[in-house]
C-alpha cells in the first residue's frame, strides 16, 4: 500500500501540490510546523503579462520567533486584497473560463480572514472542488522531522527540492508567445486555461446518432472511472466527475456543425422533453419520511404540522401551480409595441424556471422543515417541470404564429 504524503499549507498552490492532492490515497496536511518566510505558505506565482508575478498575503508578526503556521495572523497592510484580485483579473480576463470561475474566487477578496491557514484551506478546498479532487486529507497534529514522502520544503518557490514524480506538461497559456512555457504556476493558472488549446479544433460528426454515441461514451468512461477509484481507494479516494465537465469539453473541441433537419428537431425536441421528465422525476426522499425521527431534538413549525390527505395534497399543488404562473404572465402588460402572442410566450418560456424554488426546497430539508408545506412546494416544482414539453411547444407555436402575422 502506498505511503502517505506530508506536504504544507499554500496559497493557491502551485500544481506541484495538487498532482500530491491527486496522487497519494493519504495526505497529511501540516499544521503543527513553525511558520517559514518566502514560501507558498503565503505566496503564489502567476503568469502576467510581464512574467511570472509572485503575489505574498502579508502576515502579522509573531510575539516570538518560532509560530506554528496555524497560529499566523493575516494582516490588512497595503490593501492587499484588492491589489490580488486586480492582478488576478488583468492576468487571467483573457482565459476562456475566467468569467465561469470569477464568482467562485471573488469572495475571498472581499471577505476578511484572520488566519492563513484557514484561508488557505477554504480556497484549497474550492480548488479541489472545481477539479473535481476528493483528496483524503488528515490535519497533522504535532510536528514530526522525519516522515515519508516529505513535500514541506521541496514544494517552494525558489530552491525546489528533487522530485523525480512531477513532469510539467505544456499546456495553452495567455502570454505563452511573449514568455513561452512557465511551468509550475498556480493552480488557478490551469483551471482557467486548459481546454483552449484545443478549441474547435476536431471535425466530428454532429448529427444525433453522433452526439448519442458521444453521450454514452462520456457516461460509461466517468462511471468505470469512479466505481475503479472506488475499488481501488474506498469511497473518500473515489474520483467522481459529473458528466457535464467533460461533455463542454468536448463540446469546446469540436468544430460546430449546423444540422438543421426535421429529423433533428424531433430527435432534439423528444430528448429534451424526456430530459425534463426525469429532471421532475428526481425529487428529494420525503414521502414516507418521518421528520420528527430523522431530525431527533429538533424542532420546526412545518415539520409539526398534521399531513393532509393526497387529495388535498393535490388540490393544493393546483392552485399554488396556477397562482405561480399566473404571476408570470406580468410582461403580457408591458411591451405594448410587441404583439400579445409574442408576449404571451415570453410569459409562458418562465413558467418552468424553478431554480430559486429548488434551492429553497433543498434549504428548506437541511433545516428539518417538512410537514405538508415541504411536499406541495415540491410537487408543484415537480408538476412544472414535467409540463415543460407542453409550455415549449405551446411557447414555439405563439413564436411562429408571431412571425407569421
Amino acid at each position: 500500500m502506498m505511503q502517505p504524503v506530508y506536504i504544507s499549507t499554500t496559497y493557491l498552490g502551485p500544481v506541484q501540490q495538487y498532482c500530491k492532492l491527486f496522487q497519494y490515497p493519504e495526505v497529511h496536511l501540516e499544521t503543527a510546523e513553525n511558520y517559514l518566510k518566502q514560501t507558498f505558505r503565503n505566496r503564489c506565482t502567476i503568469a502576467a503579462a510581464n512574467g511570472p508575478l509572485a503575489l505574498s498575503i502579508p502576515i502579522v508578526k509573531p510575539d516570538t520567533l518560532k509560530c506554528p503556521t496555524k497560529d499566523i495572523r493575516i494582516s490588512d497592510h497595503g490593501n492587499w486584497r484588492h491589489l490580488h484580485w486586480n492582478a488576478l483579473v488583468s492576468a487571467y480576463n483573457m482565459s476562456p473560463f475566467f468569467e465561469y470561475y470569477e464568482e467562485d474566487f471573488a469572495p475571498f477578496y472581499e471577505k476578511k480572514y484572520e488566519f492563513l491557514f484557514d484561508y488557505n484551506e477554504e480556497l484549497r478546498q474550492l480548488i479541489c472542488r472545481l477539479l473535481d479532487l476528493h483528496p483524503n486529507v488528515i490535519y497533522t497534529e504535532e510536528y514530526q522531522s522525519e516522515v515519508p514522502n516529505d513535500f514541506r520544503e521541496i514544494i517552494r518557490p525558489k530552491h525546489e527540492g528533487e522530485d523525480p514524480s512531477f513532469s510539467p506538461k505544456p499546456y495553452y497559456q495567455v502570454f505563452q508567445g511573449k514568455h513561452g512555457f512557465l511551468p509550475n504556476m498556480s493552480i488557478v493558472f490551469l483551471l482557467l486555461s486548459i481546454g483552449w488549446q484545443r478549441l474547435n479544433k476536431y471535425d466530428w460528426r454532429q448529427d444525433w446518432k453522433a452526439i448519442l454515441f458521444y453521450s454514452v461514451i462520456i457516461f460509461l468512461a466517468t462511471q468505470i472511472l469512479y466505481l475503479g477509484s472506488k475499488e481501488l481507494y474506498g469511497d473518500e479516494g473515489s474520483i467522481h466527475i459529473e458528466v457535464l465537465l467533460p461533455a463542454f469539453v468536448l463540446g469546446m473541441i469540436m468544430k460546430h456543425k449546423e444540422h438543421d433537419t426535421p429529423v433533428e428537431r424531433k430527435v432534439a425536441t423528444g430528448i429534451s422533453f424526456f430530459f425534463m421528465f426525469l429532471v421532475g422525476m428526481s425529487m428529494p426522499h420525503f414521502i414516507g419520511v418521518n421528520f420528527a425521527e430523522t431530525h431527533a431534538g429538533s424542532y420546526s413549525v412545518t415539520g409539526s404540522q398534521e399531513m393532509m390527505s393526497w387529495g388535498m395534497i393535490m388540490f393544493h399543488v393546483v392552485i399554488v401551480s396556477l397562482l405561480s404562473n399566473i404571476g408570470k404572465l406580468c410582461p403580457m402588460f408591458f411591451y405594448r409595441d410587441r404583439k400579445l402572442s409574442e408576449r404571451l410566450a415570453l410569459s409562458i418560456g418562465m413558467f418552468t424556471r424553478g431554480e430559486v424554488g429548488a434551492g429553497i426546497i433543498f434549504i428548506a430539508l437541511g433545516y428539518n422543515l417538512g410537514g405538508p408545506a415541504l411536499v406541495i412546494s415540491v410537487l408543484t416544482l415537480v408538476l412544472n417541470l414535467i409540463l415543460t414539453g407542453i409550455f415549449v411547444l405551446w411557447v414555439k407555436n405563439l413564436a411562429l404564429r408571431s412571425y407569421a402575422d
